[in-house]
């Protein structure tokens, strides 16, 4: 897989696990760049509540410090149980600073902070059900986010945008007579086919799609395909073919095969002979052929074009056949 396949794999991922991922992304690199002056900063809160607390004090001991003395013993009491909470508080706080600085505490409150986080952009909104509900103002915020990031990828040509890679190839199903061509849906005769686990794509429809012709050579008894600057001719059954009069030969997994009177071709083989690239996704059934060497197809390219074909799987409703 190369870049753009991770970009469209992640971008796949529900709302809170691109969150969660991202958010300990940012927080794994900023402890490896800074961490020890980022804890040693935050430490300061404890140090600052300390400082905080000791003047909270100071103000509650005056009055009392000073009625104890107008009025007597009568606030002795209340005089010696704020100092034992004063005590029991700077103590705490003592303690807390300084496992704060042996990177005990910091540990725990970032992981509490990051789920927080993660909790607010991710889980709330995908919950929600939409990014736009005013409980889910984190995941809007967080999107606004991604989408800059994906616009910076796409300058660097790191990252093509689906719908452009759509328009740029042939996306075929197995068993199915539509496919895509440059994002617009058509339909062929014959449909490619699995022999042996391998697919197979029918000789005349696919080279026709492609802007290419077919004839047959009746003295050779040969199948002639001129596509693009290649003439190619072979024949069913036969491992010799010839690419512009240069003579090749097929593996015995790749021989031109007959279906219903009509010659199939191996994917892999087609893909050899005729200069296109192509590619084969088992798990849902797809195949594409581009002249793009540099096309990667990530999940959202393949759930395009199974949103552009699947209203035409079952359909009785014929498209023009090429």
């Amino acid at each position: 897989m190369n870049l753009n396949t991770y970009i469209e794999t992640f971008l796949s991922w529900p709302l809170a696990g691109r969150t969660a991922f991202v958010f300990f992304f940012v927080v794994f690199v900023l402890g490896l760049l800074a961490g020890k002056y980022i804890l040693r900063l935050l430490s300061l809160i404890p140090f600052l509540l300390d400082k905080l607390f000791r003047g909270l004090y100071i103000l509650i001991e005056l009055p009392i410090d000073f009625l104890h003395r107008k009025q007597g013993g009568a606030f002795y009491d209340v005089e010696i149980v704020t100092v034992n909470i004063a005590e029991k508080v700077d103590s705490a706080l003592i303690r807390w600073h300084t496992s704060w600085l042996r990177a005990k505490t910091p540990i725990l409150l970032v992981f509490l902070v990051y789920l927080g986080v993660v909790l607010f952009t991710g889980v709330i909104p995908s919950l929600a059900g939409s990014a736009s509900a005013p409980i889910a103002k984190g995941g809007e915020l967080y999107l606004r986010l991604e989408s800059r990031l994906i616009e910076q990828a796409k300058n660097q040509d790191w990252y093509t945008d689906p719908k452009e890679i759509v328009q740029d190839s042939l996306f075929m199903k197995i068993d199915n007579t539509h496919f895509l061509l440059k994002g617009q849906v058509k339909s062929i005769a014959s449909p490619p086919v699995l022999q042996e686990g391998r697919p197979y794509l029918p000789v005349r429809d696919i080279v026709t799609a492609l802007g290419g012709t077919v004839s047959w050579d009746n003295e050779r008894q040969q199948a002639v395909i001129d596509l693009g600057q290649n003439t190619i001719r072979m024949a069913t059954g036969s491992s010799e073919a010839f690419i512009n009069d240069e003579e090749i030969f097929l593996a015995d997994g790749q021989l031109p095969i007959s279906i219903d009177t009509k010659m199939y071709i191996d994917l892999q083989a087609f893909s050899d002979m005729l200069g296109f690239h192509c590619y084969w996704f088992p798990k849902d059934g797809f195949l594409a052929v581009s002249s793009n060497i540099d096309h990667s197809f990530g999940p959202l390219t393949l759930q395009a074009v199974e949103e552009k074909l699947s209203p035409y799987y079952k359909s009785e409703t014929a498209l023009p056949t090429l």
